[in-house]
């Protein structure tokens, strides 16, 4: 699912909006010993880490709101052909 259907109330600002424009969210898994809900995200390219740091604020502030609760975002890509095993 895309990641702004999946966020859709979220608010934020452009750059992040261009940054997780093509992001999807692969699954989002609560884990309450831990407490911590992780969202898996899926992209064609690495983000910026401050462009990470700033999306798990913004979802820790208006979705995930539980003070219990950290949010983290793991990242998964698809990277090009030119990053197969035989190119590296």
């Amino acid at each position: 699912m895309d990641f702004h259907e999946a966020f859709n109330n979220l608010v934020i600002n452009e750059e992040l909006e261009r940054a997780f424009n093509e992001i999807s969210v692969e699954k989002v898994v609560v884990s309450k010993a831990r407490g911590e809900i992780t969202v898996i995200i899926k992209g064609l390219s690495p983000l910026k880490r401050s462009h990470i740091v700033s999306m798990q604020s913004a979802l820790k502030g208006q979705i995930f709101t539980s003070k219990e609760q950290t949010v983290i975002i793991e990242e998964r890509y698809d990277l090009s052909d030119f990053f197969s095993q035989k190119n590296i």
